[in-house]
């Protein structure tokens, strides 16, 4: 007769699989997080160096009047 399955162990395993689907959601969301900082970071430094170059044009009038 085959012994019964350890019902500890089974839920154990179940509670880990369960775990590892959420820390993969987790880490799915943390990617897609990234993604967006990255394209933001991105639009900051464009408009960063736009404001830069602005303002030299400026003091650049300025200088000549």
């Amino acid at each position: 007769m085959a012994e019964p399955e350890n019902v500890t162990l089974v839920l154990l395993r179940e509670l880990r699989s369960r775990i590892e689907m959420r820390f993969d959601a987790i880490d799915r969301k943390l990617a897609d997080h990234d993604t967006r900082f990255e394209a933001l970071d991105a639009k900051l430094e464009t408009v960063k160096k736009a404001a830069i170059e602005e303002r030299l044009a400026a003091l650049e009038t300025q200088k000549r009047t």
